[in-house]
């Protein structure tokens, strides 16, 4: 009944072999997606609700990327880049689907979602850019602090001589 989903599979294989950095907004992509879903179509009066809820969704997917290198690698990764990779790649990933979803709407609509739409992706797309990116840093971060006790690499190089 589960052959599909057994570790031979070449889904999984597939699933599993990708990079931590693009794992792990697969992973909360949904959950994010979501909440900026209120965020964007509410032409940004959600903004108090959706902001700290995105900033920690952005840091919990640097976190991720964080530990599923860590897992993999074996050794100790640089979990700043990782975790700002990651949030970059979740930015990506929600600007994308709002994007067809406001391509689609805006086709029903005759335009005027993509009218308003558009002042949104030209002001608001690069911050949350900035920030999907520093906030994913800031997890993986956070997740460095906590991973394998103080032994941290934050990519300036050996830190014991």
């Amino acid at each position: 009944m589960f052959d599909d989903y057994s570790e031979n599979s070449s889904v999984s294989n597939f699933f599993f072999r990708l990079p931590s950095f693009f794992l792990a907004p697969i992973i909360l992509s949904v959950p994010f997606i979501v909440v900026d879903f209120f965020n964007y179509y509410s032409a940004g009066t959600a903004l108090a609700f959706s902001t700290p809820v995105l900033a920690i969704l952005y840091a919990a997917c640097g976190a991720l990327a964080g530990k599923l290198a860590a897992d993999r690698e074996g050794s100790n990764p640089n979990f700043v880049v990782i975790g700002a990779t990651a949030g970059i790649a979740l930015w990506l990933a929600s600007t994308v689907v709002n994007t067809i979803i406001s391509l689609i709407v805006g086709a029903a609509s005759l335009g005027t979602t993509l009218l308003l739409g558009i002042p949104y992706l030209c002001l608001c797309a690069p911050l949350q850019f900035i920030g999907g990116g520093l906030m994913g840093a800031f997890g993986g971060f956070i997740y460095s602090l906590f991973h394998k006790g103080s032994d941290v690499n934050l990519g300036g190089g050996d830190y014991y001589g």
